[in-house]
């Protein structure tokens, strides 16, 4: 029997042996017994080999690739405050973490500050640092000396003291730093981070590469700078915050469970060559260390060297005393006269080279140190045990092959098990497969977000703000409103140009062949399993479904860095709205009646129009609105904003929200009556596809009538509209 419907449960045979369980209720039953039963054991026998040993082929597991995107408790507004103070133009910013060791008079802090004010051109480059502080003592040191700095609070842990290289305290350190960049992305700054062991002779600016997205210096560099091969060195990396560099560093972050006992740099060797990595083209580049050197490998020629790092270096005395006499060979290369600089080929006086170097003190390490430092010069992958269990095992040639062996049996053996149970049998749970989640749907939708990129790059003003629209095929018929919203911006005052800034969101392909025809920034909007092709009638299911889709597409355009101006397509632009914005708002939006006072939150706000600025305040705020959702499950986005506007939430984190007069921002709920006040009219109020065209048409021909008579007539008479006419309740 044919069953029609798309939401049923359609049960097949796999194989000729099979079919006869489907005969009866009873086969049925023992049937189901059996497929649940297969379904566990392979599931267990999958659980035993994906969580209680390591990976053997040093990937990280499955539940790695299932990033958690959910808002953090909340963004301090004082972090907020020295990162807007502290960045460039572009929302650049320079950030090293400082703890009470590094920070004594004398020390590398000073050194590093130091290293600014004698390099070439790099002093100014101090008013764009943000020094973020790991205890109270090194904040104090810091604001004596530096404008910026910032004390990240880190309950229960104890950073004060020189964090050995590999101890447990160490490890927290480095990724509790890199939890905190990812932060900043998420607040839309990009940044330069550097190690304060790293001294600054020349602007690096000038040779990051322009269109990447993560770069990052090296240990040891290979002379290519794309390939994966080069050995990383994560203290420092230059990073602009877009949607695919925020995916990777919470990717970068997680990926710490599955290797619990390396740092972060090491982490990021193992997981460089990822396939999630490559599927959100994610643009990766290595600096050489002819121009970012070390102390591993030396950045000989001076004349080209723009940073030198004191790693391969262990003791915080050591480094303090190489790097001395890095900015005593510095100085004495400034000193001569420029002829010398470019005949002459001096070279450093460093020691952590010449027998203190990591190599040469190996045997005199700690054996997690040795290890790593091992890793670190060969460049070897070294499987590690996840968990005591396996530590054993990594004691032989022997045990190792065995080990392997047994990971992959262990491996067929559940896979065997799931895919007899899940394609012979059909899910026991009547959910979607593992194959839900493959490589291609993935890969699909970082092409996807790519896309996005490029086109909100191409729109946007210099100030990186955008205005977007959202379009299904109902609205993009020939003759229906998204014509006559783009005649809006032709007949409108001075608005045309902002149709150069327009980019328009399309629901289908269909949508967007059309919108490709008379506009040129359109995206398509994928959302997996949905279809919001045809007219979508007020709260109905699929309406809701769409309203919300559309403001957590709102919110990851924030999450990207961009300022937006959300406009309904029945919005007719008359005038540049930009002229009424608050300058000083987070969050602007229009209303269907409103009392006169722009900071009253008893105005009843229309989610058609508004404008949001990307910072950490409505970031937030927009994750919380859309979080707010489980509250009222049947209720659409604007209902529910009207529900939580007054949150203790929002005022606590001083979100500044305004609400735009209807004499400018008018609709058919409360009409703009002053047509030379008039910004935007919105079909508000206004119910069926049919009567909002009409009475959209008849705005833009009284508009045209104003627009045609003579300067005087227009400020002396006093116009009306003929709307509502049709969409009169």
């Amino acid at each position: 029997m044919k069953v029609n419907s798309p939401g049923a449960a359609v049960e097949k045979a796999a194989g000729d042996g099979i079919k006869a369980w489907n005969s009866g209720g009873s086969h049925l039953l023992a049937r189901r017994v059996i497929q649940f039963t297969m379904f566990l054991v392979g599931f267990a026998v999958l659980w035993m080999f994906l969580y209680t040993s390591a990976s053997p082929f040093g990937f990280p597991t499955f539940s790695h690739y299932f990033i958690d995107d959910s808002p953090k408790a909340g963004y301090d507004p004082k972090l907020e405050s020295v990162l807007r103070s502290a960045s460039m133009k572009d929302k650049t910013v320079i950030i090293t973490t400082l703890n009470d060791a590094w920070a004594e008079p004398g020390s590398i802090f000073d050194l590093f500050l130091e290293s600014f004010r004698l390099g070439n051109q790099t002093e100014k480059f101090l008013k764009h640092l943000v020094v973020i502080t790991w205890d109270q003592k090194a904040h104090a040191r810091c604001v004596a000396l530096h404008n910026h700095c910032y004390h990240l609070e880190t309950k229960g842990d104890n950073f004060t003291g020189e964090a050995f290289f590999m101890t447990p305290d160490y490890l927290n350190m480095m990724w509790r730093r890199i939890e905190f960049l990812g932060s900043v992305l998420d607040m839309g700054y990009n940044f330069v981070f550097t190690d304060t062991d790293i001294m600054w002779l020349r602007d690096p600016f000038k040779r990051f590469y322009k269109d990447t997205d993560f770069q990052i210096a090296c240990d040891y560099f290979n002379g290519d700078s794309y390939d994966l091969n080069n050995y990383p060195n994560g203290g420092f990396n230059y990073v602009k915050s877009n949607s695919r560099t925020i995916r990777f560093y919470k990717f970068w972050f997680n990926s710490r469970s599955a290797y619990p006992k390396l740092h972060d740099q090491d982490v990021l060797n193992k997981i460089k060559k990822n396939s999630f990595i490559s599927n959100m083209k994610l643009s990766i580049r290595f600096l050489s260390t002819d121009n970012f050197g070390g102390f591993c490998h030396h950045a000989e020629n001076f004349n080209g060297v723009l940073t030198m790092h004191a790693n391969c270096c262990v003791g915080l005395e050591n480094k303090v005393s190489d790097l001395k006499i890095l900015l005593q060979d510095w100085k004495k290369y400034l000193a001569l006269p420029e002829s010398e600089k470019k005949q002459f080929h001096p070279s450093w006086s460093i020691s952590c080279s010449k027998g203190v170097h990591m190599k040469s003190k190996i045997s005199s390490l700690p054996p997690p140190i040795q290890q790593t430092t091992m890793e670190a010069t060969a460049g070897a992958g070294v499987e590690k045990a996840a968990g005591d269990g396996t530590k054993a095992w990594d004691s032989g040639g022997t045990n190792i092959l065995v080990r392997r062996v047994m990971y992959v049996a262990m491996l067929l053996g559940g896979v065997g098990v799931l895919w007899m149970s899940f394609y012979h049998f059909g899910s026991p749970l009547e959910c979607s497969t593992f194959s839900h989640y493959s490589t291609d749907e993935s890969s699909q939708e970082g092409d996807n977000d790519q896309n996005l990129e490029s086109v909100l790059r191409r729109a946007s003003m210099k100030d990186k703000t955008v205005i977007l629209t959202t379009l299904n095929d109902a609205w993009a018929t020939p003759g229906s409103i998204f014509d006559l919203f783009l005649e809006s911006f032709r007949v409108g005052n001075e608005t045309e140009w902002l149709l150069n800034h327009l980019v328009v969101i399309t629901y289908e392909q269909k949508t967007q062949e059309r919108c490709l025809t008379v506009h040129k920034y359109c995206h398509q909007f994928i959302s997996k399993g949905d279809n919001f092709t045809g007219e979508q009638r007020y709260m109905t299911p699929n309406y809701l479904h769409m309203m919300w889709k559309r403001l957590e597409f709102l919110g990851s355009i924030l999450d990207m860095g961009y300022s937006f101006v959300f406009t309904d397509c029945d919005i007719m632009w008359l005038r540049d709205p930009f002229k009424q914005f608050d300058k000083d708002a987070d969050f602007q939006i229009a209303c269907d009646d409103f009392n006169g006072n722009p900071s009253d939150i008893h105005n009843s706000p229309n989610a058609g129009f508004k404008y949001a600025r990307s910072n950490y305040r409505t970031n937030w705020f927009y994750k919380f609105w859309i979080n707010s959702r489980s509250s009222y499950p049947k209720l659409n986005e604007q209902v529910v904003l009207n529900r939580i506007k007054g949150h203790p939430s929002i005022s606590d984190m001083k979100v500044k929200i305004k609400f735009l007069s209807t004499s400018y921002f008018g609709g058919f709920c409360q009409i703009s009556k002053d047509f030379n006040k008039v910004t935007t009219m919105h079909a508000n109020c206004c119910v069926g596809l049919e009567k909002k065209s009409n009475d959209l048409k008849l705005v833009l021909e009284d508009w045209k009538k104003y627009m045609a008579l003579p300067e005087q007539n227009k400020t002396e008479s006093h116009h009306s509209w003929r709307v509502p006419k049709n969409c009169k309740f």
